[in-house]
């Protein structure tokens, strides 16, 4: 008995590893969202990527490639996600949690989506693999997830007609993540992907920047 309670206490440590945490087992890279990677389509070889939602939302992942691909998309506790839709260009597409995609035709690329729906805001993987030694795969990441504002940032600033600031240093809370630079009215300033804004005429706009789902604001106001 001793001997058989000891078997199902390794059996229920082995059990316990094999569902950590999809991160404590591979290298893994960072793919952004709207940011495209290109790597080498190798015989039976395995990629893995880190995807973030910064809300809840329709996750999409574009593929080019040849011959054969295989995918699946994981949380951090490492189940996997059910696909909601699957769009092959050229070839056949099949699964619901584990994808195949099969190119039939030799030496042609085909373009695939994989389609998530009412994914939850955090943090998933996915993992490709390719079967074939030829060229290169393209991937993508894109979601429809909306961002929050960020009600702490409420504060304005003068600039006159034809003046420049640079706003980079004013919201420096940026985070590692790539901002994204919008101004509400490109009439009255327009601003930079680096953050300066350009004064264009007298009035009042509303410059963000977006970075890791949430986006900090500032008004603009353009004197003559």
């Amino acid at each position: 008995m001793k001997k058989l309670c000891s078997l199902l206490a390794v059996l229920l440590v082995l059990s316990t590893l094999a569902v950590t945490s999809f991160a404590a087992e591979r290298e893994i890279e960072n793919l952004k969202l709207g940011q495209e990677v290109i790597f080498e389509q190798k015989w039976n070889k395995q990629k893995y990527f880190k995807i973030t939602m910064p809300a809840d939302g329709t996750l999409t992942i574009d593929l080019e490639a040849e011959y054969m691909i295989f995918l699946n998309l994981s949380d951090t506790n490492n189940n996997k996600i059910e696909v909601s839709d699957l769009k092959v260009s050229l070839g056949t597409g099949s699964g619901s949690t584990n994808i195949t995609i099969n190119i039939n035709e030799v030496e042609k690329r085909s373009t695939s989506s994989v389609i998530y729906r009412s994914l939850k805001k955090g943090t998933y993987y996915l993992t490709i693999t390719t079967w074939w030694d030829s060229g290169n795969v393209t991937l993508s990441a894109s979601s429809d997830a909306k961002t929050t504002d960020d009600p702490k940032v409420s504060i304005s600033i003068p600039l006159k007609k034809g003046g420049t600031t640079q706003l980079g240093t004013v919201l420096s809370n940026t985070g590692n993540e790539q901002p994204t630079w919008t101004s509400s009215d490109n009439s009255i300033a327009t601003v930079s992907s680096k953050g300066l804004v350009t004064a264009i005429k007298k009035g009042t706009t509303t410059v963000s920047v977006t970075i890791a789902g949430k986006r900090h604001s500032i008004a603009v106001v353009v004197t003559d």
